[in-house]
């Protein structure tokens, strides 16, 4: 049974790059997802009982 995993210097490279590339698109969703919800926030009214002044 052979195995899926890369033996030369290319390909080796290309599966670096590939990983690299969805652990910075990763971060760059949870970078959005924080900012949508800093936003969102600043755009809401105050909430009745709330003693955040």
């Amino acid at each position: 049974m052979e195995t899926w995993c890369p033996k030369t210097l290319l390909t080796r490279t290309l599966a670096m790059v590939i990983g690299a590339c969805g652990i910075l698109v990763t971060a760059l969703v949870a970078a959005v997802a924080v900012k949508a919800l800093t936003v969102a926030r600043e755009e809401s009214p105050p909430q009745q009982g709330s003693d955040t002044d």
